[in-house]
């Protein structure tokens, strides 16, 4: 049995950059409530270097120790075969809480949009749906993640942009339910 190349340049990215942009439907809006416009945008410059900081470390181990096993392979690399059996378990626990967590996230926010449908059983469904297009194949899944990540991206900008001509292009007294409304308490940093 040999490995076949399934995914392009576009599938890794969106895998990649999917993973991360996901926590911006997820807790953004407890950030803005407390922070303020202000303090979200330096905890984002502050996440964002980090960030840059981490890919490139990862790219760079990437080249230096060419194995399978991500994570696992360098920290054994590093610490020995103890430190990556650890990093392999903390890796396999991260697997295993990721997608439940997921599940009940979304179906907390369809839910949401929809009061009548229960979020448990929208939760369960969407595990399983996601369960079968695992099981559908390599291919199929960066498919939907290449769609699903560009549909977040262009959701978030969106969002970004409409809240952005709300509240500093002089709009907000037109609306009555101004997203800047209840940040006005918290503009300033202290």
């Amino acid at each position: 049995m040999t490995l076949k190349k399934s995914f392009t340049t576009q599938h890794i990215w969106a895998i990649a950059v999917g993973m991360v942009i996901s926590g911006q439907f997820f807790g953004w809006n407890f950030g803005f409530e407390v922070a303020g416009i202000q303090g979200m945008f330096i905890a984002t410059a502050l996440v964002t270097f980090f960030y840059i900081c981490f890919m490139l470390s990862y790219a760079e181990l990437a080249a230096m120790i060419p194995k399978a096993g991500g994570p696992t392979a360098y920290a054994e690399r590093a610490f020995g075969k103890f430190g990556g059996i650890l990093a392999g378990i903390t890796c396999l626990i991260e697997f295993i809480f990721a997608p439940p967590a997921i599940a009940v996230a979304t179906g907390a926010y369809l839910h949401f949009l929809w009061p009548t449908v229960s979020a448990s059983n929208a939760g369960v469904s969407a595990f399983i749906l996601c369960i079968l297009i695992n099981m559908s194949g390599a291919k199929d899944i960066a498919r939907i993640e290449l769609i699903i990540t560009l549909l977040a991206i262009i959701t978030s900008i969106l969002h970004n942009w409409t809240k952005y001509v709300l509240c500093f292009g002089g709009f907000q007294r037109w609306f009555v339910g101004s997203p800047c409304i209840s940040y006005q308490s918290s503009q300033r940093i202290y």
